[in-house]
């Protein structure tokens, strides 16, 4: 007479000795499909759900100074341009905008600074020194302290609107050039730059 209830027992021990040895060969194809252990696999995906992107700031700000009635920092969205900010505040009548370049894309944390109507009054006569030369010949100097963008790109070989607007932008963020030299400091303007102009600038 059969033993029922010890052939179940087989069985069950049967089928669970199946699902135990499909459940390793379903871990195994995982591995060789992926390329890497099951536990690898899960801590990375685990780990990646978990990395959070750091977001690109919509906004921006700087802070518009000089001739303005009240100095601020001003909120612009990512991109926004000089005028942009200098929309947000309100000018004094003294203040010169001429020598700005109002179509800059800005950069956070910059200052802008509004010149006074000294910049109006520069004129290309006034930005150029005279020193004497040799036998007795006058030889006029750029002052890199006054120079606009017209003067600087018109005067000084080598330097053409872009790279006269970074002398101007320079200037106005740092301050006064306090020699020569300091116009090396000035993104593009190098040793072998500088030999050209040295002769030719001023910052009396």
């Amino acid at each position: 007479m059969f033993d029922w209830e010890q052939i179940d027992r087989r069985l069950i021990a049967a089928a669970a000795i199946l699902i135990v040895v499909f459940f390793f060969i379903g871990m195994k194809y995982g591995e060789i499909k992926s390329g890497k252990p099951a536990e690898d696999q899960a801590i990375e995906e685990l780990a990646a759900g978990n990395e959070k992107t750091e977001p690109v700031s919509e906004y921006i700000q700087v802070y518009v100074t000089g001739q303005v009635a009240a100095p601020k920092v001003v909120k612009l969205k990512n991109g926004a341009r000089v005028f942009e900010a200098v929309e947000q505040v309100e000018l004094l009548p003294e203040a010169n905008i001429k020598s700005i370049n109002m179509a800059r894309v800005l950069q956070d944390g910059e200052p802008i600074v509004i010149p006074g109507p000294e910049a109006e009054m520069q004129s290309v006569t006034d930005s150029v020194g005279t020193v004497s030369g040799s036998g007795g010949m006058s030889q006029g100097l750029v002052n890199i302290n006054t120079a606009d963008v017209t003067v600087l790109d018109e005067k000084l070989p080598g330097i053409g609107p872009a790279l006269a607007q970074r002398i101007v932008d320079y200037r106005t963020a740092n301050g006064s050039f306090a020699k020569i030299e300091d116009i090396k400091n000035v993104s593009g303007i190098g040793d072998k730059k500088f030999e050209d102009l040295k002769n030719l600038i001023t910052v009396r």
